[in-house]
């Protein structure tokens, strides 16, 4: 869907940004406005926000210590062996 102030393709080009609410008040607004209006935008923001919810949850849990432990130990012999 195209209108005047914003086309499909810009707010593909910054739905990271959007998502993030890493604009500027009026750019959020007016690509917000399109999403609003297009389904296809619409359709495309909301699975790229529920992929990050998904994955903030999923990245919430802590490892197990034994993993931990593991990951540093691993880590202290390559940052040893390549200095």
């Amino acid at each position: 869907m195209k209108d005047e102030d914003c086309q499909c393709e810009e707010v593909r080009r910054r739905l990271d940004e959007l998502i993030d609410a890493e604009l500027e008040d009026d750019l959020c607004a007016r690509l917000q406005r399109h999403v609003d209006a297009c389904p296809e935008c619409h359709e495309i923001a909301d699975v790229e926000a529920h992929i990050r919810r998904t994955l903030r949850r999923a990245c919430s849990e802590r490892a197990p210590e034994q993993l931990r432990a593991r990951v540093l130990r691993i880590t202290v012999q390559r940052t040893t062996y390549y200095g």
